[in-house]
């Protein structure tokens, strides 16, 4: 799938899961000056064109904030991984393409293209790219680690 449908059909969950279509390229009131948080006027957001976030070696981060959700594109390299960590989100992933395995809750889960993993609030996961993937995850409420630039998990952003 295209960046830009990826963006469309990101946009048009975002609105619909929001309720009152909250979604703005505002100023983030937060330290992440890459995230887009959400005012009172709906608003498109081409999120393909949003700059990358380095999050760790082989993995980079798009996100947007509406009033109640979060919407995150990862990009995995393959062999990229996300340490175990659990919030009080409920998490859901969609893999557009490439192959995860995520550990959750002591379980093991393969998810492949075109699979989603449902991850419940307070679960400690970890994920594990088998191949290069690009992931959407949605998470509710919206992630306030994030926001407030108090996300620990990821190891030194990769330079």
């Amino acid at each position: 799938m295209k960046t830009s449908a990826i963006g469309a059909v990101l946009t048009g969950i975002m609105m619909t899961a929001c309720g009152s279509a909250t979604i703005a390229p505002a100023t983030p009131a937060s330290k992440d000056e890459d995230a887009i948080v959400a005012s009172r006027t709906a608003r498109v957001v081409d999120i393909g064109k949003m700059p990358r976030q380095s999050m760790a070696e082989g993995l980079t981060r798009r996100y947007l904030v509406g009033e109640k959700t979060t919407l995150a594109i990862f990009d995995f390299v393959k062999g990229a991984v996300v340490p175990e960590h659990s919030h009080p989100n409920e998490q859901v992933t969609y893999i557009v393409e490439g192959h995860v395995r995520v550990v959750a809750g002591g379980e093991t889960f393969d998810v492949t293209s075109g699979q989603v993993i449902v991850i419940p609030p307070g679960v400690r996961h970890s994920f594990e790219a088998l191949e290069d993937t690009v992931d959407v995850d949605f998470f509710t409420p919206e992630r306030r680690d994030w926001i407030e630039g108090k996300a620990t998990y990821f190891a030194a952003p990769a330079r």
